[in-house]
């Protein structure tokens, strides 16, 4: 096993770079969450890193990989539990990285690889077994370890819940290959990969400002794209006007009142709500906007 320690934190995160980790790879096949798409894990590899903030829920994540470590060690009767610190493991690719939150050692002296979540707000989630992207996150990190393994224990909040996951063989004949192409498609070129719903945000940081002078040609397919905003826009807007025409029939029914109730015991309130003024500041984004052909 290729196991590397890095001195800091900032190190590691640098390191993190180089290759598809176990976070990045749910998004890659699919099992996107928090609004992560393959665009953001393409530029997470390739533009300049931004400035990263530890947050208290990440804070509170790190601290509790010791409680949750303790209790896998004496809930699941394993041998030992050993936790990881800004480590990576570098597979025979190298653009396939994985940082251990923690390795054990069964009562028979198997070694396996541990996966520490604290999921308080998705603790729901885990009542019939380990989240998808989680068991890709798992297996990902047994193909590049080599472990036959892996504890998956989580902090919901009011239990630890945890799942011995066994390596599949055909991670590594079907989706390892598949994360090696992704990675030698879209980074190694620096070509970036199709944008989807969420990556508004994510294309203002690659493209942050226009070149003023500069006019492309964009491909004829764009036509239909053209067509299918407009009708697109078109279905939103109506919806939206029937939206208002509802909600101005539900306050005229309900005039003064504070709330309206339904036959079947719900309904709607309509109340003042009162907010604190605050002042936007200042900042500049791109802004798409469509113009008609100019006449000749």
């Amino acid at each position: 096993m290729n196991l590397t320690h890095y001195a800091d934190r900032a190190a590691w995160l640098e390191a993190r770079r180089s290759g598809l980790g176990g976070s990045d790879v749910p998004v890659i096949l699919g099992f996107a969450r928090y609004g992560k798409t393959p665009l953001s894990v393409w530029t997470s590899k390739v533009l300049p890193p931004e400035e990263e903030t530890e947050s208290y829920t990440l804070k509170r994540g790190t601290f509790m990989e010791g409680f949750i470590a303790a209790r896998l060690r004496e809930e699941a009767g394993l041998r030992s539990v050993d936790r990881e610190h800004d480590a990576i493991v570098t597979a025979d690719d190298p653009c396939l990285l994985y940082s251990p939150d923690a390795f054990a050692t069964e009562e028979d002296g198997t070694l396996v690889l541990c996966e520490f979540k604290s999921r308080l707000r998705d603790a729901s989630e885990w009542e019939e077994g380990v989240p998808p992207d989680v068991v890709a996150q798992a297996q990902h990190g047994m193909e590049v370890c080599n472990l036959p393994a892996c504890y998956v224990a989580c902090d919901t909040g009011n239990e630890l819940r945890w799942q011995r996951i066994e390596r599949d063989p055909k991670w590594a004949t079907e989706v390892r290959p598949r994360l090696i192409a992704w990675w030698n498609t879209y980074v190694v070129p620096q070509v970036p990969p199709p944008p989807e719903s969420e990556d508004a945000a994510v294309l203002g940081r690659i493209y942050p400002r226009e070149d003023a002078g500069k006019t492309i040609a964009l491909p004829g397919e764009f036509l239909a794209l053209r067509d299918e905003l407009n009708e697109a826009e078109a279905i939103k807007s109506a919806a939206e006007a029937k939206i208002d025409e509802i909600k101005n029939r539900v306050r005229a029914a309900m005039g003064d009142a504070a709330a309206g109730v339904l036959a079947d015991g719900s309904g709607w309130t309509w109340k003042v709500q009162k907010r604190k003024a605050y002042t936007v500041e200042a900042g500049e984004s791109r802004v798409l906007r469509a113009y008609k052909s100019k006449e000749k």
